[in-house]
């Protein structure tokens, strides 16, 4: 398995987030707004917290296969319900929670390639529909799903097509876009029949170019914005052609350096959330200039800690 695979501006964090923790009462449906969800890899285990602060700060998890457990998980997704789906990396399955309290657990899947089968998931995305798409690494190929049941099971791609898979997002019109971590490419299909396949991007560290492309985000007016974990930075482009190229960090720990990014999230405006895996923080810039930039983190396992963090989502 790979090394590692891959959450908020507020006017008031103390009243906006006594706010959410009031309205959530003991662990009731949904996530609350306005605040980070980040997976921690090799605890294992998801927090959520407050912008860029341990306020609030929540844990779910322990390391197993059973309810409540996880193995090594790389990504996570939320619906338009608040409920979590988490790609159980290890445990070769896909988790549903409905809220950080982790009630109403469900897993589906088992070790293979067969149907209601993965070989270390490492991405989930849910599009427009609430259907479940999972980036499923060792078997090459994507997944999309009905819902956690797994009806509607579908699948497109093989090792050609995708290079260990990890991470899957849209764009306006539902297109496809699929981060190829060992492929350092990005490839667009229009939907599961691989219609309209595009690939951009190969291996390296110049312009167009990337060394282990780990995650995908796609923004309102759909900017594509990818993490080049190797080259410790993030890239903006316009399009698949690679336009608007532009790229944010270098190798490092301090202001406007990242270690071995892993992931991102596009916040309030233009504001950008980025896991520093090996730096274990999150990190926040209010745009690609770097303004505003600000940590929050440290390598552990306690409050305010995170042990190879391979995910973050901002919850609006």
């Amino acid at each position: 398995m790979k090394f590692a695979s891959r959450i908020l501006a507020v006017v008031s964090l103390v009243v906006v987030s006594i706010g959410v923790i009031v309205g959530c009462g003991g662990g009731g449906g949904g996530t609350p707004s306005g605040f980070l969800l980040i997976l921690d890899r090799f605890i294992p285990r998801m927090v959520q917290t407050a912008v860029m602060s341990s306020f609030g700060w929540t844990t779910y998890g322990s390391s197993g296969s059973g309810n409540g457990q996880f193995a090594s998980p790389g990504g996570f997704a939320v619906d338009s319900l608040g409920r979590i789906y988490i790609a159980d990396t290890g445990n070769n399955r896909i988790v549903r929670i409905d809220s950080i309290a982790g009630t109403n657990f469900i897993s589906y899947g088992t070790a293979g390639n067969g149907v209601g089968q993965f070989n270390s998931p490492d991405g989930i995305a849910i599009d427009a529909a609430g259907r479940i798409y999972v980036a499923d690494f060792g078997n090459n190929r994507i997944v999309r799903m009905n819902d956690i049941t797994g009806t509607g099971w579908l699948t497109y791609g093989n090792g050609t097509i995708f290079q260990s898979p990890t991470a899957i997002a849209f764009d306006s019109t539902g297109r496809i876009y699929v981060a190829n971590y060992n492929g350092h490419r990005l490839t667009r299909i229009d939907n599961m029949t691989g219609a309209g396949l595009v690939n951009f991007g190969s291996g390296g560290s110049g312009v167009n170019q990337f060394n282990q492309l780990s995650d995908v985000k796609i923004s309102s007016t759909d900017q594509i914005f990818l993490v080049d974990r190797l080259n410790s930075r993030i890239v903006r482009i316009n399009d698949m052609s690679g336009s608007g190229w532009t790229t944010y960090g270098s190798d490092g720990t301090g202001v406007n350096q990242l270690g071995t990014p892993f992931s991102i999230s596009l916040g309030p405006n233009t504001t950008i959330f980025i896991g520093d895996t090996d730096n274990g923080r999150v990190v926040k810039i209010n745009d690609f200039s770097g303004a505003g930039w600000q940590t929050f983190g440290t390598g552990g396992s306690g409050l305010g800690q995170f042990n190879i963090l391979t995910d973050l989502v901002y919850v609006p």
